[in-house]
């Protein structure tokens, strides 16, 4: 009787058990939860073609095209806005029209139709079917559970001029303040262009409103002597600095007040400057001052008398390696057809005091020396020194743009800069200079031309 009623007891507690396992079981078997989650997460484009013109010397047309790997140009995606785009355009004659575009994302589907089209039927997206990518697409992602639905606007970006080539234009002609200005110089001084030259009536101070094509001119007479030099023109810390062929240093905040700085030095001729020190040449030699009044014998590798006491140009600038350097060129002598240069370097470990002046001795072995330019300015473009000018050299004025790779050493002309071709061989005194938007300025013949290299003025 005991073991029955034990037996009965296990009968109702698999009873009991029995329903919670068969419900668990159901559980088992249930459908799985879909989720709702629908973005694009990634994408990357595919090879890339790119057709080249060229022109034959008979003026016949070619077409010639390479590739490039597209995905060396990031697809920004911005989850809030919905649109998809490359912040760094593709190279210059990119054909777009066939393009395998790899989109990661997360969803039970993704279609896509042109963006300008609303009407258009949506196309299902496999990722080994090329793309028109010409013009914006608009892509559909769905989610699993068909309860979210996103739309994005996918939009590929093309430079629309090739990078490499540079642009001129004329955005002046028959500037009155010019027609009777000898020896200018120029430069950008409070974002403004400016030419300080010499006229009948005494040096006078040209401001340009801006650095737009359009502009207007400021001219007013300074309180300089005649004897300013005005291509000593230097400028640092919102000043500009200018001497005079009696040794005299002025400086000024404005270009037009111009105040003695110091006392007057015999043969004093203002070189360069740097964050610390003024640099002149002074009775033959380089010296140097930290205020303008004190100067101090610069120690030079090689024979004072090579230094450059006519037609020095000079340019004072950072290298790619964190040293700074000053480079000089000129002539020995007013008469001399050889270009000498001279450079002083130092490390940010080193004190610019204590760093002497390297002479770059002409060699067989180097035909490519700095040219003898009249009006020749030395400027920093596309992080490298160029150099152009006047008549010199066998060439007409404003022939060729001379570069140097090596800070001084070789001159070779370059293959992607050219100067404005309504400009070759003009006439008359030439000042140039570059604005912080990588524009070249050039002032000749009463014009005042600018241009860049393309790729300078992107974005990105």
């Amino acid at each position: 009787m005991r073991n029955l009623n034990i037996a009965k007891r296990i009968l109702g507690l698999l009873l009991l058990l029995v329903p919670a396992i068969f419900v668990s079981c159901m559980k088992e078997k249930e459908e799985p939860v879909l989720s709702d989650e629908c973005f694009i997460s990634d994408v990357s484009l595919g090879s890339v073609k790119r057709a080249f013109h060229v022109t034959d010397s008979l003026g016949n047309d070619s077409i010639y095209f390479s590739t490039f790997s597209g995905s060396n140009f990031a697809m920004t995606i911005d989850q809030r806005s919905l649109t998809i785009e490359n912040r760094d355009s593709l190279l210059y004659n990119s054909i777009l029209t066939s393009v395998l575009v790899d989109i990661t994302y997360e969803g039970l589907f993704l279609m896509y139709r042109p963006a300008a089209d609303t009407t258009a039927a949506w196309v299902t997206y496999n990722n080994t079917d090329s793309l028109d990518v010409s013009q914006p697409l608009q892509l559909f992602v769905g989610s699993q559970s068909g309860l979210a639905t996103r739309v994005y606007t996918l939009k590929v970006n093309v430079h629309q001029v090739e990078g490499d080539s540079m642009t001129w234009d004329c955005v002046e002609k028959d500037v009155p303040g010019l027609s009777d200005m000898a020896e200018p110089r120029a430069t950008v001084f409070d974002h403004k262009l400016c030419v300080l030259g010499k006229t009948t009536s005494g040096v006078k101070m040209g401001v340009r409103s801006g650095l737009q094509t359009t502009g207007e001119w400021k001219w007013q007479n300074t309180n300089l002597p005649l004897a300013a030099m005005t291509e000593t023109l230097q400028e640092r810390n919102d000043s500009l600095f200018v001497s005079t062929s009696e040794g005299t240093l002025y400086s000024s905040a404005d270009g037009v007040e111009w105040n003695v700085l110091g006392a007057t030095v015999s043969g004093l001729k203002l070189l360069a400057l740097t964050d610390r020190f003024y640099y002149a040449l002074v009775d033959g030699t380089v010296c140097r001052s930290d205020n303008g009044v004190e100067w101090h014998p610069e120690p030079l590798d090689d024979n004072p008398n090579l230094l450059p006491v006519h037609r020095a140009q000079s340019l004072c600038y950072s290298q790619n390696n964190g040293n700074t350097r000053i480079l000089v060129c000129g002539t020995c002598s007013p008469d001399d057809r050889r270009c000498t240069v001279w450079s002083k370097m130092w490390t940010p470990l080193d004190a610019e005091e204590a760093c002497g002046w390297t002479y770059f001795v002409p060699t067989k072995e180097n035909p490519y020396t700095c040219p003898v330019l009249e009006d020749m300015v030395l400027l920093p473009y596309d992080g490298r020194t160029i150099a152009f000018g006047g008549a010199g050299d066998g060439m007409r004025a404003l022939e060729k743009i001379f570069v140097t790779n090596d800070h001084g050493i070789t001159w070779k002309e370059d293959g992607l800069l050219h100067l404005p071709s309504a400009l070759l061989g003009v006439s008359g005194p030439i000042a140039a200079t570059v604005d912080e938007h990588n524009f070249i300025w050039i002032i000749a013949d009463n014009q005042v031309w600018r241009g860049r290299l393309n790729r300078l003025g992107f974005d990105r």
